[in-house]
């Protein structure tokens, strides 16, 4: 099977499912979809790095402190650190799938990703403030940055085919662009967990199929790990709101909102690859030398069978 193939099986099976949630479940329901698979994504992530010797008690105490530390900024400004952390949201979705197809995350990305936080960021924003911005007002904004984004790449490429990361971009981008031109503005939990959750489930496509190309045992290992990590979770969530109430520290750590972003920026902090970055840049911007000394950057790891 080729590439290209296996490729669009992924993003259909990736998008197709998380378009099919948000279709079939409520709001709530889609939160709690986000909620579970999120949890699930992270921890898988911590226990690979764990699995390869990546996480010491050096790293432990930093992220203990870090924990704490965001928690109590998360609840002292619980707005704006939701705002904060969707923004970087994208960044770390759209990067990791440039990263995981061995891309670099260059200006033509960095557009479409600047262009759907905006819009997506104010879309949530209405919703935690009220109107104070009229999303349909930086349409035409919007739509030059699509334009900029599309001849950038075109020119970026040694053919005039687009990579298809960047396509797959800048149809989600545009589809973005049609609910807003509509005046269709779904809750954030929508907007922002259609991408989310497909990325929670292209991530587990691709691990799964990078270890059964190479030892299909690993593959199986991988599979039950997931299943059992994504039931644990769901069945702290079903203890929570349906046996043991939500005045816990169960609820309170894990399962309230406001601490589930928290989470989510840890998941930020523990998989950052400042080689990466830097790597996407370091052509333009040679003469930058801390560019280079984060080139040299130990990589965190992320959920990849790759060593």
């Amino acid at each position: 099977m080729s590439e290209q193939t296996l490729y669009l099986q992924e993003k259909f099976f990736s998008y197709g499912v998380s378009l099919a949630l948000i279709l079939l479940l409520s709001a709530q329901g889609v939160a709690d979809a986000y909620l579970i698979l999120g949890h699930a994504h992270f921890m898988m992530t911590v226990l690979y790095q764990y699995k390869r010797g990546r996480i010491d008690l050096r790293k432990l105490a930093f992220y203990l402190v870090s924990f704490i530390v965001i928690y109590s900024i998360a609840h002292r400004f619980p707005s704006h650190f939701t705002i904060f952390v969707s923004a970087f949201l994208l960044v770390h979705v759209f990067t990791g799938e440039a990263r995981h197809l061995k891309l670099k995350f260059t200006l033509p990305y960095l557009l479409l990703t600047l262009g759907m936080m905006l819009l997506l960021c104010t879309w949530l924003m209405r919703e935690l403030f009220g109107p104070v911005i009229n999303p349909h007002h930086l349409l035409p904004s919007l739509a030059l940055i699509l334009m900029a984004a599309i001849i950038l790449s075109l020119r970026e490429q040694a053919t005039p085919k687009p990579e298809k990361l960047f396509v797959t971009l800048a149809l989600v981008y545009c589809f973005f662009l049609g609910l807003e031109f509509l005046r269709i503005r779904p809750k954030s939990y929508e907007s922002f967990g259609f991408i989310v959750i497909a990325h929670y489930l292209s991530t587990y496509f691709n691990v799964f199929l990078s270890f059964k190309q190479k030892n299909p045992q690993h593959a199986r290992i991988f599979f039950l790990e997931s299943l059992g990590v994504n039931l644990l979770f769901l069945l702290g969530y079903v203890l929570v709101f349906f046996a043991i109430g939500t005045n816990n520290l169960l609820y309170d750590y894990f399962y309230h909102p406001i601490s589930f972003y928290v989470w989510t920026l840890m998941h930020f902090l523990t998989t950052m690859d400042f080689a990466y970055y830097s790597e996407s840049i370091e052509n333009r911007y040679r003469k930058l030398a801390f560019l280079k000394r984060l080139s040299s950057l130990k990589r965190p790891g992320t959920l990849s069978p790759d060593p």
